[in-house]
């Protein structure tokens, strides 16, 4: 009996044990009526009718990406010519941003938000009604003077291993229904998803169809982005800082002509790809510009 007990003891710290390493849930965000400052993982969030609950302390931040190929606009089914002068169009191209920071002079790393999902389609949602996402980040910071904005790319290793899709609402990047971000292979997230098709055969067409579907937590990537001119954030304003995206940078290394151009990240070989694809999307966007309103 005596044993018995002391297993029991032993199982409960355990269990204490895993619960503190992996941290409180609760609501992360500051303008939600149940936000918790001492949670560290995702919990629902309330909010009140009464927008008089957002903390006035916090500046609205909007990161707007620009997709370039050669110095035009990245459309998705647009042919455009990759760096070989070949033709090559684009069907989905979307891939995960986290953790995105704004960093001051003290390298104190200020956070913008959490998680959100780039997508570069501009054409209606299938089915109607359905959510969309898009090419700007969102978010609130608090007051000071910013140098440099660190971004990651892919989905933080905890969120990305828990992969509990179903505990965010269907409009939240995380939740995997109506945005293809989860394999169907593997209960975790997959971190860009980039399909299309390219002239293979130098006949004008585009003839071979290619995809890029990256994930797990250890191919997570970041980048930190220099403002140029250290930025002033205040109270009241709201701050839009543009990059673009240089899309032929994203296959760099790679011909998506060949089998560089599938992956699942299924087997080694194939999971070179992907963390090439995960480190040109880490130096793919430049910062050009911001405007206060």
């Amino acid at each position: 009996m005596r044993k018995l007990k002391q297993l029991s003891v032993l199982l409960l710290a355990s269990l204490v044990w895993v619960s503190c390493e992996k941290g409180k849930e609760g609501c992360l965000d500051p303008a939600a009526e149940n936000y918790d400052p001492l949670a560290s993982r995702y919990g629902p969030c309330e909010y009140a009718t009464d927008t008089g609950t957002v903390d006035p302390n916090l500046i609205d931040v909007k990161i707007h990406i620009e997709p370039l190929v050669k110095g035009s606009p990245f459309v998705l089914e647009t042919v455009f010519q990759d760096s070989l002068n070949r033709n090559f169009k684009s069907s989905s191209f979307r891939f995960y941003v986290a953790n995105v920071r704004l960093i001051d002079s003290d390298r104190n790393k200020r956070q913008v938000t959490k998680t959100e999902l780039i997508d570069h389609n501009t054409f209606p949602p299938v089915p109607a009604g359905s959510p969309t996402w898009d090419k700007t980040i969102e978010g609130r910071v608090t007051k000071g003077t910013y140098k440099e904005l660190y971004m990651g790319f892919g989905v933080d290793a905890e969120l990305n291993e828990e992969y509990r899709p179903l505990d965010y609402p269907t409009d939240h990047p995380l939740n995997t229904t109506y945005n293809g971000m989860g394999w169907s292979w593997k209960d975790k997230y997959r971190f860009a998803v980039i399909e299309g098709d390219i002239d293979s055969i130098g006949n004008g067409g585009t003839d071979r169809a290619y995809y890029i579907h990256t994930g797990y937590s250890d191919l997570y990537k970041f980048n930190s982005f220099d403002l140029g001119t250290p930025i002033t954030f205040e109270v009241g304003k709201t701050y839009h800082l543009y990059f673009t995206q240089d899309i032929l940078r994203v296959y760099s290394g790679l011909d998506m002509a060949t089998e560089d151009g599938r992956s699942h990240t299924q087997n080694a070989e194939k999971k070179e790809i992907s963390i090439k694809i995960q480190e040109n999307l880490a130096q793919s966007l430049t910062f050009s510009r911001y405007t206060v309103e």
